[in-house]
């Protein structure tokens, strides 16, 4: 049966405040895995929920004709059906306000985390279907990319702040399997300079290193347990890279391709020198932090 019939038959069960059945495996290659503050997740474990849940959660279809790292499925634009990803933590239970925050987990190591205020702000949907169809159905009927089992989209985004050349930008994981639910300061300990808090720091190079990295490197690059590991280079490597090459390290961010044509990483040529320095500040202090 599509998702298409799965609509039909579960639209009955939106907005009754569904509590999720929670499964110790993972039981469909759909089953999202859900751990951290999630009500009935035990600590330090995961759980898994259906799709049949999420489809009964209140959802929304979308035309959505921009999506900055998935571009065919916005060509001429698509309906997307979804849930809200606040919406989606209520119903587990999970913390939805100050200073809570959602990592999103890519089965090819990208990790996207969203603070609250960013959902709040910017109405992240938590896509379950493409024109009807499962991102797995719909990648098979197009001969296209595979975003599935799920991907996070927006109808309209507007960025909402800038940090020298560095504009506010839609965090956009595809093929995500699991969703950790826990607090800005856990998920953001092990990057977050002590200085963040002092308000005449707010402006520093420090300071606006570290809000451009926690957006933008935090997706690829882990610390500890937290972020993403796609790029295989810790947030201490990169640290020792700034410290001992601090003009490699700007280079790199800028154009990877140029000092290594087969580089996956994205080139930020939007940063001008005061981003980039501001950049190589904040992850020389982490090296020195570190003590190594």
């Amino acid at each position: 049966m599509g998702i298409a019939l799965a609509f039909g038959g579960l639209l009955a069960a939106s907005g009754q405040g569904v509590r999720p059945k929670l499964h110790r495996h993972r039981e469909a290659v759909n089953d999202l895995e859900v751990t951290g503050l999630v009500h009935g997740v035990p600590a330090g474990e995961s759980r898994f929920v259906s799709l049949a849940f999420l489809l009964s959660l209140p959802h929304v279809t979308l035309h959505i004709d921009t999506f900055e790292d998935f571009a065919a499925i916005t060509k001429p634009g698509v309906m997307v059906t979804g849930v809200y990803l606040d919406v989606l933590a209520a119903r587990l239970g999970a913390p939805v306000v100050q200073p809570s925050a959602i990592e999103a987990i890519c089965a090819d190591g990208y990790a996207a985390s969203f603070p609250s205020g960013y959902i709040g702000i910017h109405k992240p949907l938590f896509v379950l279907a493409i024109d009807g169809l499962t991102p797995h159905e719909w990648a098979e009927k197009h001969h296209d990319y595979d975003a599935g089992p799920y991907f996070v989209a927006y109808e309209h985004f507007v960025p909402h702040f800038k940090v020298l050349s560095h504009a506010d930008r839609p965090l956009e994981p595809d093929q995500i399997t699991k969703l950790l639910f826990s607090t800005k300061a856990v998920i953001f300990a092990g990057i977050e300079p002590k200085q963040v808090n002092d308000p005449a720091q707010f402006n520093s190079p420090l300071v606006s290193g570290f809000r451009i990295a926690r957006q933008n490197c935090f997706r690829c690059h882990n610390s500890g347990e937290y972020g993403g590991t796609q790029a295989g280079l810790s947030w201490k490597k990169l640290g020792k890279i700034a410290r001992d090459r601090p003009e490699y390290f700007a280079d790199w961010v800028y154009d990877p391709q140029k000092i290594d044509p087969t580089s996956k990483m994205p080139a930020n040529k939007s940063y001008d020198k005061a981003t980039l320095d501001a950049l190589t500040k904040y992850f020389t202090t982490i090296a020195e932090e570190s003590g190594k």
